[in-house]
């Protein structure tokens, strides 16, 4: 959060790495059943654990085991707007609080999500933002990551990951 406020979005190679890093640590909280409820810029930290590269970090579990039907948790900018309707926290709200974050690394803004558009309404994305070299594959990775549909979405943390790789090859 402090790196985004000073210096602004990250560079291609840094997006690729820390968006693999946080979805590969999403991936690992599915496989265990638990959903965090509060992923955004704050709760990420970077670091170097050996001399080769820094990588991301999510910390900030203190959500973690709250009841799964307390909505009104975690911070609201990066809470999926359309939780209420499936009437609890699920692994699908974790993905798109992942995206606004990843989204904001890349542009330096969240999307401005309107809960009240049209349900066929396309997520508002900031594409001309994106780098030109990878803009339509980033495009179409925030399109299908920020659906109102949470069933329209990546199934899982690892098929968004294996998607946010592929938007960089």
């Amino acid at each position: 959060q402090r790196y985004l406020a000073h210096e602004g979005t990250v560079s291609l190679d840094f997006a690729s790495r820390y968006g693999e890093d946080l979805l590969s640590a999403l991936e690992e909280l599915e496989e265990r059943q638990i959903v965090h409820r509060d992923i955004k810029p704050a709760n990420l930290g970077v670091g170097a654990t050996t001399k080769s590269a820094n990588h991301l970090t999510l910390f900030d579990f203190s959500l973690a085991y709250a009841p799964r039907t307390e909505l009104q948790i975690g911070t609201s900018a990066y809470r999926d707007p359309w939780l209420r309707q499936r009437g609890a926290w699920d692994p699908a709200a974790d993905r798109w609080g992942a995206a606004v974050t990843l989204h904001e690394m890349l542009t330096g803004a969240r999307p401005a999500i309107d809960p009240s558009a049209a349900p066929d309404a396309p997520p508002p994305i900031a594409a001309e933002r994106f780098d030109p070299s990878v803009r339509d594959r980033l495009a179409a990775f925030f399109e299908r990551a920020l659906q109102r549909d949470a069933e329209l979405r990546f199934p899982s943390a690892k098929a968004m990951r294996h998607a946010w790789i592929a938007c960089f090859e």
